[in-house]
């Protein structure tokens, strides 16, 4: 496109063909900017999970029984019907009182009661001068309610086979943290195996199909919903053999199977935010995996969440870390001041980072990679603060290298050095660049410094409050 664009400017103003030849194309970045997903919060993945479980062991129940239409289906909230209806084979409470035209409004049909409207209620409802619209109505519903409960293979059925199907997939997939290829390709193994591992209660599946082998670790708990789940898979096969663990619906028929489609968690939403809980979070693959990593990475480390998802180091540092950053600033600043509510105030003492212009009153700098949100409990927060000053002398000098030295020893509390940078990297940069402005005011300080930073460092010399910070944090085995 530029080459074009710089050779019609040529032909247009041959007189300017220097000014053309001289323009320098623009260059592609190399590196593609990846935009980084946070974790969903644990309340979204809990309603969501919520909204999928009841579908998928309610209608597996409904569908496997034969059970006759219309049917009440308990769900998350209240209760859904289920109807021989081609736009609403399932419609809730939570629907209907959004009031729609063809749902709560019908002149025919009473959703509420899953049941046609009598005549009297359609003339109420209806300003039509004839009324054979009724009754063909009518003679619609009931062949279609006698086709529904007169054969498994019939379209309002299996529109909601498919909902039960891809409900559990979304439950397969927050279970397991897979990516969605190797989730569509995981084979179909009559004989496969559950078996218990070293890590108390967790259980992998194993699958095995031409030569292929692959393991799936869930939770215990969840092995119900997976045996539930091939119930519902040997009713949809009917026998037949499908290659697949998951299936691909082929139109309205329980036949002529393909691999499971793309995309099927959105398709997914959209049918429960239309027919269930238009409140429905919408969650992705990368959604689940993320909130996987890092549920896991709190509980067990890093390395754990690592092995667990299956990803190298460098896919774990660049896209799952990345994610937990600020959640790691939070916590900072909650873990101090937890530390020292759990020992009481600390002695009185001089400001432990430096002094402060207007105590009480903290107002986070604009200028400040912020690692503690400034609240005047948390001294590490006080970097981050317009009123913290420091003093080139060797009293605040001291006081800095107290604070990087205790910084430093939290590596011992951390899963790996990248852990470690990312969470304590920022204060350090900080203490850092407040020693070098003082040495720029103060080029006297220099012999000092060092000779405080030997202090620190060979002998543990450090301030009043550092020490009993430090303690603490030994007798609380942070730090070793």
């Amino acid at each position: 496109m530029q080459t074009v664009c710089r050779t019609c400017g040529e032909k247009m103003f041959p007189e300017e063909n220097f000014l053309f030849t001289r323009l320098p194309l623009i260059e592609r970045p190399e590196g593609k900017t990846k935009k980084v997903i946070e974790p969903p919060s644990r309340d979204s993945v809990k309603y969501h999970l919520q909204t999928c479980e009841p579908l998928f062991t309610g209608l597996t129940d409904f569908l496997i029984k034969d059970e006759a239409m219309p049917c009440k289906l308990k769900v998350k909230e209240g209760y859904a019907w289920i109807l021989p209806d081609d736009q609403y084979p399932l419609i809730t409470e939570k629907i209907l009182a959004k009031g729609g035209e063809k749902t709560a409004r019908s002149r025919y049909f009473d959703y509420s009661q899953a049941r046609l409207r009598t005549f009297e209620e359609f003339r109420s409802l209806s300003n039509a001068k004839h009324f054979t619209y009724y009754y063909i109505a009518k003679e619609q519903y009931e062949a279609r309610l006698k086709l529904a409960n007169s054969s498994r293979d019939v379209k309002y059925r299996v529109s909601l086979a498919r909902i039960a199907h891809d409900s559990f997939v979304s439950m397969f997939v927050a279970a397991t943290a897979i990516n969605e290829s190797p989730m569509r390709e995981i084979p179909w193994d009559p004989d496969f195996e559950i078996t218990t591992t070293e890590e108390i209660g967790v259980r992998s599946i194993k699958f095995r199909a031409n030569n292929k082998e692959v393991i799936v670790r869930v939770k215990a708990s969840f092995i119900k919903h997976f045996r539930k789940y091939i119930t519902l898979r040997d009713y949809l096969c009917q026998g037949s053999d499908h290659p697949y663990l998951f299936l691909g619906f082929d139109g309205n028929n329980l036949s002529d199977y393909r691999i499971l489609d793309t995309n099927i968690l959105r398709r997914l939403y959209d049918r429960i935010r239309r027919l269930v809980d238009p409140d429905v979070p919408c969650l992705s693959y990368q959604s689940f995996r993320n909130y996987k990593d890092s549920y896991v990475a709190k509980n067990h480390g890093h390395e754990a969440s690592r092995i667990l998802l299956g990803h190298s180091e460098r896919t774990q540092r660049a896209s799952y870390l990345k994610a937990n950053e600020q959640s790691a600033v939070d916590q900072i600043g909650k873990f101090h001041a937890v530390v020292n509510e759990f020992f009481g105030s600390p002695h009185p003492c001089g400001t432990p980072v430096g002094g402060c212009m207007s105590e009480g009153s903290p107002l986070r700098s604009a200028t400040s990679v912020v690692t503690a949100v400034p609240d005047c409990k948390s001294d590490v927060g006080c970097l981050n603060c317009v009123h913290h000053k420091v003093h080139a002398n060797r009293e605040d000098a001291w006081k800095l290298l107290s604070l990087e030295f205790v910084t430093k020893e939290m590596i011992h509390s951390s899963d790996s050095l990248e852990h470690f940078n990312l969470v304590h990297g920022p204060t350090l940069e900080q203490i850092q660049g407040l020693l070098n402005e003082m040495l720029a005011v103060n080029p006297l300080l220099s012999a000092s410094l060092k000779e405080v930073r030997d202090e620190v460092y060979e002998n543990n010399t450090l301030t009043d409050y550092w020490q009993r910070h430090l303690e603490r944090l030994v007798r609380l085995k942070v730090v070793a």
